[in-house]
């Protein structure tokens, strides 16, 4: 039986470097009150330390199988990294798509991208999954279930709509294989 998957936070406006640069650019024209839209506020110190207690009790009682934060890529990239080096066990995800982002495509984007502050994805047994939403309710940290490990495809879906399927053995091999790719096609 897969694991449970749960995550700590909406998505909010994190979505930081190259990715924000470039969206604002696209979106915006490159205006400055664009980025201020864009960009999540300074982070909050005391949901860190609650989130970090929490997944340090979490691994102490054995109830976390992984824990990973969203901080580089977002979910999507968080998700496959997760899935990557598993024999290509895969995972079903779903999740709401951001009120406040605007467009759709840009709901989408900053659903599957934001890199939003003291955000993870937490796998759990079914069974303790009741345990774990409690252990997170006692720490003031929200948890909602996100989907379920299994079967050999990554998929999510924002808003009820599936925007990756792809399965995990080509994601990791294209993942695995960026760079190389990439200098391939240089020519000196």
């Amino acid at each position: 039986v897969g694991a449970v998957i749960l995550t700590n936070s909406d998505t909010g406006y994190a979505l930081r470097g190259p990715f924000l640069r470039r969206l604002v650019e696209l979106l915006f024209d490159g205006k400055a009150e664009a980025e201020a839209q864009l960009t999540a506020a300074a982070a909050d110190l005391e949901a860190e330390r609650a989130l970090q207690t929490l997944l340090i009790t979490l691994a102490d009682e054995g109830l976390a199988r992984s824990a990973h934060d969203c901080s580089d890529g977002g979910l999507a990239v968080t998700a496959a990294e997760c899935c990557f080096d598993t024999f290509g066990i895969g995972a079903n995800i779903s999740v709401d798509a951001p009120q406040t982002a605007g467009p759709s495509a840009t709901a989408i984007a900053t659903a599957l991208f934001s890199e939003s502050a003291s955000r993870v994805i937490v796998s759990v047994a079914p069974e303790e999954l009741t345990r774990v939403l409690e252990r997170a309710a006692a720490a003031k940290v929200p948890a909602t279930v996100i989907g379920q490990t299994g079967g050999n495809r990554l998929r999510i879906a924002v808003a009820g709509q599936i925007v990756i399927d792809q399965s995990v053995d080509e994601a990791e091999r294209i993942w695995s294989n960026t760079i190389e790719h990439f200098f391939a096609k240089r020519v000196a």
